[in-house]
């Protein structure tokens, strides 16, 4: 009975993972498949970036502090909440980015 409990329990934490590449298909149009597109000229590439600095402007859009444009700030919004982006799993999204490079 402890071992179908556990399994249960195993089984459900992995439908609630979070999972980068189902979140990044929100962005592809705009940043493409590699990461390596921007979306208007002079935007942030999310390629050329690090850890640090790419969780960080995730958090800002998902917190309100980012510094993007209005119309591009409230669609990102709207993107990461349909991709389940919070800043929570902001850092494994990132982690997730930089590896496409």
């Amino acid at each position: 009975m402890k071992r179908i409990a556990v399994v249960f329990i195993i089984g459900t934490l992995s439908l609630f993972a979070f999972d980068g590449a189902k979140s990044y298909k929100n962005c592809v149009m705009c940043h493409g498949k590699d990461a390596q597109k921007t979306a208007m000229k002079g935007a942030f590439k999310l390629s050329s970036s690090n850890q640090v600095e790419l969780t960080g402007k995730l958090n800002g859009i998902v917190n309100g502090t980012s510094e993007i444009p209005k119309n591009f700030f409230n669609l990102h919004q709207a993107k990461f909440k349909l991709a389940g982006i919070t800043t929570d799993n902001s850092n494994m999204m990132a982690e997730y980015i930089l590896g496409l490079k």
